[in-house]
């Protein structure tokens, strides 16, 4: 696979320039995501994507509040509304989510999101 072929591929599945610059895709996982993308006719995205940000998740063990803000401000982005709540979903549940992503989520999120963040404040207090 070329580089061109790469690239439109990674456009193909949604990547950003923000998921490059976050770290979230090595050179090894795009290969691999692009390789399954290709043999799938009816591949969906946002499955690939959340692939993604699952395994940096797994592989991060603790993130930088800074971290924190730039994910969750990418869920926002995600042009998958079902995807990004599912990535804020992901990070309120980490331990080490701090408490400024907590909050804002009790004030973007509606429903299940918001109840379990505030649900994880009061943990917190």
């Amino acid at each position: 696979m070329t580089s061109t072929d790469l690239a439109r591929i990674v456009f193909e599945m949604g990547f950003t320039e923000d998921w490059l610059h976050l770290g979230m895709l090595s050179n090894a996982l795009l290969a691999e995501l692009a390789a399954d993308y290709q043999s799938q006719p009816n591949a969906r995205p946002e499955h690939y994507r959340h692939q993604a940000f699952t395994r940096f998740m797994q592989q991060h063990e603790v993130l930088s509040p800074e971290h924190f803000t730039a994910l969750a401000q990418l869920a926002d982005l995600d042009e998958n509304p079902e995807l990004g709540n599912t990535m804020w979903s992901e990070l309120i549940e980490r331990k080490d989510c701090p408490l400024a992503v907590l909050v804002q989520a009790t004030q973007k999120k509606s429903g299940a999101l918001q109840k379990r963040a505030l649900e994880r404040l009061q943990d917190q207090a």
